[in-house]
């Protein structure tokens, strides 16, 4: 390798340390503060740059929580794609989606505690479908599972919001209560055998519906 390669490497090296350096004080500072009251000037603080440094890097806070969410949703989805493709039946389908996620949430509960607590900030970033690329990619999950005979034929996009509401909620139950791994494992358990025995119903080949049996009330 040149010595022009090596300092180009190292420039890059360094780049790449100081955006993260920015990325860790705005989760810092989102998670004390809270996204509306922090300031950008806030952040800078924590980080000991100069503000024309941070402004290298981003423009806005709403830059900064942006990247942080990305990344996170990023990676927990490939890790959840990776589990799903590797699933031999509908449990493991299932099971192994939950628990990646509930696993997320409680070793790295700063970022989700971020992201639960500033709904209203992070649609106005996505937009109406929230996290749209995580969705779209358990959606296409769903079909070839769907395809490969593991789910029942079905309508995966109202499949896929259900599973991913289901999630989102346990998962802030989760942070609320503090809990741990094994309680994240639990809870996975949990929210896929609830989802199974829904899914079980779209499976039964008798489909005739239930007639609810209602007692008459007793005479006084």
């Amino acid at each position: 390798m040149s010595l022009t390669e090596r300092i180009l490497n190292r420039r890059e090296h360094r780049k790449r340390q100081t955006r993260q350096l920015i990325l860790d004080a705005g989760c810092d500072t989102f998670a004390e503060l809270g996204f509306e009251a922090c300031t950008v000037r806030d952040i800078i603080r924590r980080t000991g740059l100069a503000s024309g440094t941070f402004y290298n890097y981003f423009d806005t806070k709403e830059e900064v929580l942006r990247e942080i969410i990305d990344d996170e949703i990023g990676r927990i989805s490939e890790r959840m794609r990776e589990s799903r493709q590797r699933a031999k039946n509908l449990h493991a389908f299932v099971l192994s989606a939950y628990r990646e996620i509930y696993r997320a949430v409680v070793t790295q509960p700063k970022v989700y505690r971020i992201i639960l607590r500033n709904e209203s900030v992070v649609r106005e970033l996505y937009g109406d479908s929230g996290f749209s690329s995580a969705i779209a990619i358990l959606r296409e999950d769903m079909r070839n599972a769907v395809s490969g005979g593991i789910l029942p034929s079905m309508n995966v996009d109202w499949l896929a919001s259900v599973f991913f509401g289901a999630g989102y909620e346990m998962a802030r139950s989760l942070l609320e209560t503090e809990a741990g791994r094994i309680e994240a494992d639990e809870a996975a358990e949990f929210t896929a055998r609830l989802f199974l025995g829904g899914i079980q119903a779209f499976s039964e080949s008798d489909t005739r519906p239930v007639k609810l049996r209602v007692r008459a009330p007793k005479k006084e």
